[in-house]
């Protein structure tokens, strides 16, 4: 049956017919027979035949119920539109939507365009404005000296209003090419930062741009590797000035910057701890701390970490202990059975190892110890002596065991440390790899092309089949998988499509960059990484556009608890504005049409007859329906590449929140108890073990993207104790080092990139609040 694209005229035709279960009173179930028709207004119609087989009800007559279109709610609102000319985005009117994902639009020059809705922003009318802070993307209006013409560039905001009134509502913003404006909120929407990377790496592709002379402007941490620059002569003067952590605006007032230099002079009174010392520096370090002198290191490697508030003992009970106290108390007993003549050997081990401990380290506050243990009540040992009194021999062997404890955790810490930092190399160098031979591959490909423009110049016979490469992973398995490769319709370069990436089996968004020829593509995500994909682990905005979703259907979607991610899922529920969908992790959670997406149907798939989206809430599986909608056999390979990943990382070095404190510490991944679900067994320095949820769980895998000022991130607050805490990236420090403003009004500018993970704002927020809940400073 052909589709109906254009209701209009169309004189009730029935679309389909299907038969579906419905539940009786006595708990049976009947069969209905149901015809879907359009009627002349262009609406469908859903017509239930209760007397043609499984009756549930005598006398029954036709129920007819009307479902709305989806995509009708769009039609005559006033957006702003991409073109795919330029890339940047016009004002517009959308006249009407053929299907769900493309919209027939009308810019004000009434040109017309058929594009994608999801290149589709609506302003007018009831439209949400949510607040902009510094570091959230955006899109800016610009104007055109010459023909007043104006268009919509992303941009990211710098500086938000120093002012609540409503004339002062300025907001100073970096654009993508690396020039700077200032502007009303009015003229700013808001986008996501995939977007934003996106758009403005699909502009520098049909402006033919070059996109990294602006990154250094733009991000913090650039995809190019950061070489050390020489430093003139000249320039050795201004390295040594005095600057301010945080990026502010030149137009910012006299008294943000009187209060910034108050801040710098403060950070620079404070006493700062020691950072962590490494094997070879830690007799000199011991030396040093054994003179009582509890002042800085050299400015260049001291680190920042103040409260805003100005409260210097409130920043020093920031760090809270995270040890487990489920201590046995035959460890207990143990411990005080041993003979005190042990304690010189345990007194001289301690000594050997070179760790000073945290009373030396320079905090002075038993109550700040990061390994704090419970009192063990009276109760007396085998010798009579009670364990309640004060004993001189008891005590300093109890300072033995704890110095031993402590120096054990420590080195755990340490070592945690390394082993995180070498992970995280190993993964870039894979990355930096892998981008050099999509290089390597793209300048052979262009080579190729020259060369066949030169045979046809010179009238000789050329082949016309591209270069055929091999890809690093092997051919599935499935048959059918194969041969739907070849079906599917070829993408070009510079298009959007979902692909399914191999570092950990979900799918990202990213720009199709070169075709190979043997249904293979190059595509960049907007982190920057190229991988090179098979077409059918790519899923274009045009791949089953117009298809039915049906319950029990397999799909990817817009995963609700991590960014930008999209993983397999079942229909399990169908209405008008959204869909509920059952993640493989046993997730669930209601989606909108646009971020849901159909698998490739298989070869030899029964397909959807229609390209009307019949939607209907509590609809039921069908008989006949097929039972994964076209895709059931990727469905399972998908879930299976997502399960092997993930038991990867069993065994890795990783920074998972601890849920006594709230706070974050590095940590190993034991084992994973239950299958299918995205839950693992963390393994703390002090021995102890949790169970912890994989959202909460960063590592060398976690897909990093570009910082820039005012992102949010999870970096290492606490260097001494490997503390990490949520905080705002409020610029770059010397010697590529981060600086970071945390959540609990602490600065330090010398943050480690390799242990910077970026965080969205829903997860950020939810963070914070979680800290804020079990840190005792907040309650």
């Amino acid at each position: 049956m052909r589709n109906y694209h254009n209701l209009d005229g169309v004189k009730n035709p029935v679309l389909f017919t299907r038969w579906e279960k419905k539940r009786t009173s006595n708990n049976g179930v009947a069969l209905l027979k149901v015809d879907y028709k359009v009627n002349g207004l262009g609406q469908v119609i859903r017509s239930v035949d209760r007397f043609s087989e499984g009756k549930v009800k005598e006398g029954a007559e036709i129920i007819k119920s009307k479902v709305r279109v989806r995509l009708d709610t769009l039609r005559g609102q006033r957006v702003i539109a991409r073109k795919d000319q330029d890339g940047l985005y016009y004002p517009a009117v959308v006249l009407k939507c053929s299907d769900p994902r493309h919209a027939l639009v009308r810019y004000d020059g009434d040109e017309e365009a058929q594009i994608l809705t999801r290149n589709v922003i609506p302003v007018g009318g009831a439209v949400a404005r949510p607040p902009l802070y510094v570091g959230d993307y955006v899109l800016i209006r610009v104007v055109y000296l010459e023909t007043k013409d104006e268009c919509y560039v992303p941009a990211v905001i710098q500086v938000e209003p120093q002012r609540c009134s409503a004339s002062h509502k300025f907001y100073s913003v970096l654009m993508y090419n690396g020039q700077k404006a200032t502007t009303m909120r009015k003229y700013l929407v808001k986008i996501s930062k995939e977007r934003f990377e996106l758009a403005s790496m699909f502009i520098a592709e049909q402006q033919n741009e070059d996109r990294e002379k602006t990154q250094n402007l733009l991000y913090v941490s650039p995809r190019s590797s950061n070489k050390k620059k020489k430093t003139r002569p000249d320039d050795k003067r201004k390295h040594q000035r005095k600057r301010s952590p945080l990026s502010v605006s030149s137009k910012a007032s006299s008294e943000d910057e009187e209060e910034i230099k108050e801040d710098i002079e403060y950070a620079d009174k404070k006493i700062v701890l020691p950072e962590y010392s490494s094997g070879d520096d830690r007799d000199k370090k011991k030396q040093r701390n054994s003179s009582h002198h509890r002042r800085s290191v050299s400015s260049g490697s001291r680190s920042i970490s103040r409260s805003l508030s100005g409260s210097q003992e409130r920043s020093r009970s920031r760090s809270r202990s995270r040890s487990r106290s489920s201590r046995s108390s035959s460890s207990g007993s143990d411990r005080h059975s041993r003979s005190c003549s042990q304690e010189k050997k345990h007194h001289t081990s301690n000594e050997q190892t070179g760790l000073s401990t945290w009373e030396e380290k320079g905090s002075g506050e038993e109550d700040d110890d990061f390994f704090e243990e419970k009192s063990p009540s009276p109760v007396k040992n085998e010798g009579g002596i009670d364990r309640g009194h004060k004993d001189p021999c008891h005590d300093k062997k109890k300072e033995n065991t704890m110095d031993t404890l402590r120096s054990r955790k420590e080195r755990e810490l340490e070592r945690l440390q390394q082993k995180l930092l070498s992970q995280q190399k190993k993964q870039d160098r894979e990355r930096k790899k892998l981008k050099k031979k999509a290089k390597c591959l793209a300048r052979q490909r262009k080579d190729f092309k020259k060369s066949l423009l030169r045979e046809l110049v010179d009238d000789q016979p050329g082949e016309e089949t591209g270069i055929v490469l091999p890809l690093d992973e092997a051919a599935p398995s499935h048959p059918g998988l194969i041969e739907l490769r070849k079906q599917l319709e070829h993408l070009r370069p510079g298009e959007e499509a979902l692909a399914r990436w191999s570092d950990d089996g979900w799918y990202y968004r990213g720009i199709i960059r070169q075709y190979h020829g043997d249904f293979s593509y190059d595509v960049e995500d907007s982190t920057g990484f190229i991988e090179r994909i098979w077409r059918e682990d790519l899923i274009s905005e045009n791949d089953a556009s117009d298809k039915v979703f049906q319950l029990d259907h397999r799909v990817i979607a817009l995963h609700p608890d991590y960014s930008f991610s999209y993983a397999p899922g079942v229909v399990t529920s169908v209405n008008d504005s959204q869909l509920e969908i059952l993640f493989y992790d046993n997730r669930s959670a209601a989606l909108p049409w646009g971020e849901v997406y159909h698998y490739h149907p298989a070869k030899g798939a029964k397909r959807d007859r229609t390209s009307i989206s019949i939607l209907q809430v509590n609809d039921t599986i069908t008989e006949e329906q097929p039972k994964s909608g076209g895709g059931y056999a990727k469905y399972k390979q998908d879930i299976a590449y997502i399960r092997a990943r993930e038991e990867k990382l069993v065994g890795a070095a990783v920074v998972a929140r601890e849920d006594r404190t709230g706070a974050y510490y590095p940590g190993t991944v034991k084992k994973r108890p239950i299958e299918k679900s995205r839950a693992y067994v963390i393994s703390w320095p002090d021995g102890s073990e949790s169970l912890q949820d994989s959202i909460h769980i960063f590592s060398a895998y976690t897909r990093r993207p570009n910082l820039s000022v005012g992102d949010r991130v999870l970096a290492c607050v606490d260097p001494v104790h490997i503390k990490f805490l949520p905080g705002h990236l409020a610029g770059l420090g010397q010697n590529d080092k981060l600086v970071v403003k945390f959540c609990n009004a602490e600065i330090r500018d010398d943050v480690d990139p390799a242990l910077c993970y970026w965080l969205g704002q829903n997860y950020y927020n939810a963070a914070v609040k979680y800290f804020k809940s079990h840190d005792a400073s907040y309650l």
